[in-house]
């Protein structure tokens, strides 16, 4: 994903893409996640970071134990949010849509005598949906629509 957001923003001639980096890398933090249904930001800081800050500033809380109780409850939401996103990447399911690694398509991209090379060539392929799951030998079946061609059960490791 990072090398097709790259490929986006990057010129023809190479140039440029290191000024893009901390703004992909912040759109894929605040991108919610198709497998956890979290954002990163939420994952790694515990909240979603502010794009436009409040109008009206809050009145500051007189109770010392109000802060300590806002606190427990962020520290358990966080952790029930956690537990989710992990039981959320447990295992695909019908209907669900995942991406096809490409790790073999490299290979022919790549000849000797054409001068091409994979740096910035999509990693995976995607999203196509789940239409079987088989949990006992972790292989699900594709609907492929444009690779005739090609079985369309993969193993997942």
């Amino acid at each position: 994903m990072v090398n097709q957001c790259i490929c986006f923003f990057v010129e023809h001639n190479q140039k440029a893409w290191v000024k893009a980096l901390l703004h992909i890398c912040f759109n894929i933090m605040n991108t919610i996640n198709a497998s956890t249904g979290f954002l990163p930001f939420q994952l790694h800081i515990g909240r979603s970071p502010r794009l436009i800050p409040p109008i009206l500033a809050l009145p500051p809380s007189m109770d010392p134990d109000s802060e300590e109780e806002r606190t427990r409850k962020f520290i358990a939401q966080l952790e029930l949010d956690v537990m989710e996103a992990q039981d959320n990447l447990v295992a695909a399911k019908v209907d669900n849509c995942v991406m096809l690694l490409m790790k073999h398509c490299h290979h022919e991209y790549m000849q000797k005598s054409s001068g091409h090379v994979t740096k910035f060539m999509p990693r995976f392929d995607g999203p196509y949906t789940v239409i079987e799951v088989h949990p006992g030998t972790s292989t699900y079946t594709l609907d492929l629509p444009n690779w005739p061609n090609i079985f369309p059960t993969f193993h997942a490791s």
